[in-house]
């Protein structure tokens, strides 16, 4: 059984650096395919680290509370809508949160290609 990791890959729209309202376009697309799902797991925790919000939010935890938060993050309904790598395809709705995350924080998203 392959497992299949996917990533969301992110294209700013704007010509202009200094636009006050940034706009992006989406892709999502294969980041890798995995014959063991602990290989896949970690494809997508060291994805998130490094294309998501993930580093952000370890700078004031210990090394026993990391490891706990990481998991929570990449895999638990909690903080899906942050994440930008995914173990499988992610559904519309779960896109669709992300899409309104992504706005709240004032950007928006030209389109899903």
């Amino acid at each position: 059984m392959s497992i299949t990791i996917y990533r969301i890959h992110s294209i700013p729209s704007s010509t202009n650096a200094y636009t006050t309202g940034r706009m992006e376009t989406w892709t999502m697309k294969p980041d890798g395919t995995y014959t063991n799902e602990a290989l896949a797991r970690e494809a997508v925790i060291a994805g998130n680290l490094k294309y998501s919000e993930l580093s952000r939010f370890l700078i004031d935890l210990t090394l026993d509370e990391r490891d706990d938060f990481i998991e929570n993050f990449c895999f638990n309904s909690s903080h899906l809508h942050l994440q930008k790598v995914f173990l499988g395809k992610p559904s519309k709705d779960l896109i669709n949160a992300i899409i309104k995350s992504v706005k709240d924080q004032g950007t928006s998203v030209h389109r899903i290609v």
